[in-house]
């Protein structure tokens, strides 16, 4: 019988402590152990998925879509447990300073790469500088002034200044370990295999990259005995739905789980074959009202105007219809953790109609909008309502790159987007607020003094991050800073024997997040 599993709930963090004591994942995060507990599943994962990874270079991965390739075969200082709380792997008994600028822990003992080096402190550091200068990794360590070995199995990281996120950014793909001998090769970013010590070896010659990747089980593992499967797969397949090459490779047992995202009669197709259905909150849909201070479109500086554009917007429209995911949770908070306390927008023409008079733009205004690929749908929607008040958004036809390329750039003042929706309020602020930030274009926290103030206090150590999160998240919720309309879902569809625990913020799973299903 098909069951539909819930990630948990996600709250606002607590402050975390100055002892980050404990190694292992909490409950929610429980793995198995290959031993005498019946577990009479699968001998092996094999796994459809629609996005490829560009190679094995530990400063790529820092890429959400990457992780069930980097976990397998690199082990990570810290990984994010199921309750979102980044929990020690290689790393242990980590200590931070009351100041919150040393961080020191010890290195996990019998850690062994593939080539036959074996992981110290000096190894540890080696590899901290590396990601600190990678391309997908080196935000992670921004505020990290530099990295020591104390002793052979003691590391010191220092900081400039505290950073409450640095250990979920560390957990969340920026920590994986290659092996120091692999990393002093001039020929390391091109290698075509890992050298790394994780619970799975990359089969390079039974492989078809970039399609089709095999994976044995690493005896010589620290945790060898944690895993039951002897091998595992991972098939790239273009199909986001699950309705063609991946359900039928499923169906037809050679494969063992999908991602997918919903589509019509995927339930009644998990219920006939007896498949899991595990959902997945992360990513929000709607616009991104990125110019709040009006640099380029004068009339955004006026939260009346962002308000009305909100207004219009009939999110529980967007509800109607066999197309539409019936899991949507329509919101327009940012968000994981919607906050019952914050008023949400309703949708109301005439109020938009009055604001945007009050505002100085009763017979509206017009601006340049992007569009392309999975946006144009999105957009021409929300140009649609928009038009009805007079406000008239143009779409600009891109190409998918030149697209994410541009908005991110901060090339356009308002576009269509779909965006990672964290399960820690902590790694919300940072991606969404501060300077420097991808997905805050325009530093719109720059030139608001309320955030301004925020901010600062988010970044004191010892700072109640929590408190300060659920402020952050009142002001810009009253100050209309997006034109959120939902909160979207992934699916993850295994077959008997197999279950997933996912982690919000994490479209793909990490390898360790899979378990035998205890039914």
């Amino acid at each position: 019988m098909k069951r539909l599993t819930k990630a948990a709930a996600v709250c606002f963090a607590a402050s975390a402590s100055l002892a980050f004591g404990g190694c292992s994942p909490s409950d929610e995060a429980a793995t198995p152990t290959n031993d005498d507990s019946g577990y009479s599943g699968p001998d092996h994962i094999s796994i459809t998925q629609s996005f490829s990874m560009n190679g094995w270079e530990i400063g790529q991965s820092g890429s959400a879509f990457a992780g069930t390739f980097y976990s397998a075969v690199y082990d990570p200082l810290y990984l994010i447990d199921g309750a979102n709380e980044p929990y020690g792997v290689v790393a242990q008994d980590t200590e931070i300073s009351e100041d919150g600028l040393t961080y020191t822990f010890n290195v996990r003992p019998g850690v062994v790469f593939t080539d036959g080096t074996e992981l110290d402190a000096a190894g540890v550091v080696t590899n901290l500088e590396y990601l600190a200068a990678g391309f997908g990794t080196a935000s992670t360590y921004a505020k990290v002034a530099g990295f020591a070995a104390l002793d052979e199995d003691t590391v010191e990281m220092t900081l400039s200044s505290p950073d409450p996120v640095l250990l979920y950014n560390m957990g969340l793909g920026g920590s994986y370990l290659a092996s120091p001998t692999a990393l002093a090769s001039p020929d390391y970013a091109e290698a075509t295999a890992p050298s790394g010590s994780g619970p799975y070896v990359f089969d390079e010659a039974a492989s078809l990259v970039p399609t089709d990747y095999v994976f044995t089980r690493n005896e010589n593992h620290w945790e060898a005995d944690r895993w039951p499967w002897s091998y595992l797969e991972i098939h790239v397949v273009q199909d986001f739905t699950g309705a063609g090459t991946a359900q039928n490779m499923l169906t037809a047992g050679d494969t063992n789980v999908m991602y997918a995202s919903w589509r019509p009669g995927l339930e009644d197709d998990a219920e006939a074959n007896g498949w899991e259905m595990v959902e997945n909150y992360s990513a929000w849909d709607g616009v991104m009202i990125a110019d709040r201070a009006g640099d380029v479109i004068e009339p955004l500086a006026d939260p009346k105007v962002r308000l009305a554009l909100n207004l219009v917007m009939d999110r529980e429209a967007r509800l109607a219809g066999a197309t539409v995911d019936p899991g949507t949770y329509v919101t327009n908070q940012v968000f994981a953790k919607v906050d019952p306390d914050v008023e949400s927008y309703p949708y109301d023409i005439e109020q938009a109609k009055a604001l945007l008079a009050e505002a100085g733009y009763a017979d509206g205004f017009s601006f340049d909008v992007p569009a392309g690929g999975y946006f144009d749908d999105t957009m021409a929607l929300i140009a649609q309502e928009w038009a009805e008040v007079g406000v008239i958004a143009n779409m600009v036809q891109l190409t998918p790159d030149v697209y994410n390329q541009q908005v991110f750039a901060g090339k356009w003042p308002v576009f269509a987007a779909k965006l990672q929706l964290y399960g820690n309020p902590m790694k919300t602020v940072q991606d969404y607020f501060t300077t420097g930030a991808m997905n805050n274009p325009f530093d719109s926290s720059a030139k608001d003094p309320v955030m301004t103030d925020l901010i600062a206090q988010f970044y004191e150590a010892g700072a109640d991050t929590d408190a300060i999160s659920k402020q952050i998240n009142e002001h810009i919720t009253a100050e209309s800073w997006f034109g959120i309309t939902a909160h979207t879902r992934d699916l993850y569809v295994l077959a008997d024997g197999l279950t997933v625990k996912p982690v919000q913020g994490l479209y793909v799973p990490n390898f360790q997040q899979f378990l035998p299903d205890a039914k």
